[in-house]
C-alpha cells in the first residue's frame, strides 16, 4: 500500500518533466530520418532467364550506380549489390531489398569456368552475359541504367 501510493503521487510530476518532454522529442526526432531513409529504400527483383545449366561455374549478378562501377571486370566492392550463384536452372530469381532511390543498372555473366572474370577473345565476350539495357564489351551506363523510385523488376 505505500509503495503504491508513493507511485501514483510521483507518475504525474514525471511524465510531466521537463526532462521526459525532451527525451520524447529526442527519440521522436532521432527517429525521424530512419523512417525517411527506410521509405526511399525498394526491392529490386530481377529475373534471369535462359541460363545454360550444363556448363557449370556460377552465375555474377551485379548492381551498379556509376559508370566505374558498371564496367565487366569491375571489383566487387565498386557494385552497390553482388550475388554470386551456382546455374541450377535455367531461369533464375533474385531480389535484393532496401536499395535507395538513385539511377542504377544491372550486369549479370555467367562465368562458366568460375575464374572469376569476363573471358574475353578481342572484342568477343566467350561467357554468357545479360544487362538491363543495351549490353556489350564496355558497357555503356548510360544505356543500361533506369530509375529506382519504387519496387521495380527487371527482367534479362
Amino acid at each position: 500500500m505505500f509503495t503504491s501510493s508513493i507511485m501514483q503521487s510521483m507518475r504525474p510530476k514525471f511524465f510531466l518533466s521537463p526532462f521526459f518532454v525532451m527525451l520524447l522529442i529526442s527519440l521522436i526526432s532521432y527517429s525521424l530520418p530512419s523512417m525517411a531513409e527506410e521509405a526511399s529504400a525498394h526491392r529490386l527483383s530481377i529475373a534471369v532467364n535462359n541460363v545454360n545449366t550444363e556448363l557449370g561455374g556460377s552465375l555474377y549478378i551485379g548492381v551498379c550506380d556509376s559508370v566505374k562501377s558498371c564496367k565487366p571486370n569491375a571489383e566487387p566492392q565498386a557494385l552497390v549489390a553482388i550475388l554470386k550463384a551456382p546455374p541450377v536452372s535455367e531461369s533464375f530469381n533474385f531480389s535484393f531489398p532496401n536499395i535507395p532511390s538513385g539511377d542504377y543498372a544491372v550486369i549479370v555473366f555467367h562465368d562458366s569456368n568460375d575464374n572469376g572474370k569476363i573471358d574475353t577473345k578481342g572484342v568477343k565476350i566467350l561467357e554468357g552475359f545479360a544487362g538491363s539495357g543495351e549490353f556489350k564489351l564496355n558497357p555503356s551506363f548510360r544505356k543500361l541504367k533506369f530509375s529506382l523510385v519504387e519496387d521495380k523488376n527487371v527482367d534479362l
